[in-house]
């Protein structure tokens, strides 16, 4: 684990924004709640995305905390090595497949919320709560 704690920002990056795809698949496959068959609008147009968006935060903060626990990484380090994946993905999307981009924006910005929260939260741990030095 002496590898530069920018690059497993990075890897891990790139494992969220990978995981988009698979997420969006998954988001589609889910069975419909008996309480929105009253609404085939909500469930042709939103549910699908819902479903992704929701799955989509908890699998980033998932990786997140194994981030943290097991590779004693934190995203308030270097955050935007960890966002620079999304970003780039969200944008390669936007250039060659326009009718992903909504799909794919269902997932990133619940992703890219989580990431931010958690890096913005410890940051303002950090500060608020200096390690103390023994002098």
């Amino acid at each position: 684990m002496n590898v530069n704690k920018k690059l497993w920002s990075f890897i891990f990056g790139c494992l969220i924004a990978a995981s988009f795809v698979w997420l969006i698949s998954l988001g589609k496959s889910f069975d419909v709640i008996e309480y929105f068959h009253q609404y085939p609008e909500f469930v042709v147009d939103y549910y699908a995305l819902m479903n992704t968006a929701i799955a989509t935060a908890f699998l980033t903060l998932f990786i997140v905390l194994i981030m943290k626990w097991v590779f004693n990484l934190l995203p308030r380090e270097h955050p935007f090595w960890l966002i620079l994946p999304s970003l780039t993905f969200v944008g390669l999307s936007f250039f060659t497949s326009k009718l992903m981009v909504v799909s794919i924006l269902s997932a990133a910005i619940p992703a890219l919320i989580v990431l931010v929260a958690v890096a913005v939260i410890g940051r303002l741990m950090s500060i608020s709560h200096p390690k103390s030095e023994i002098t």
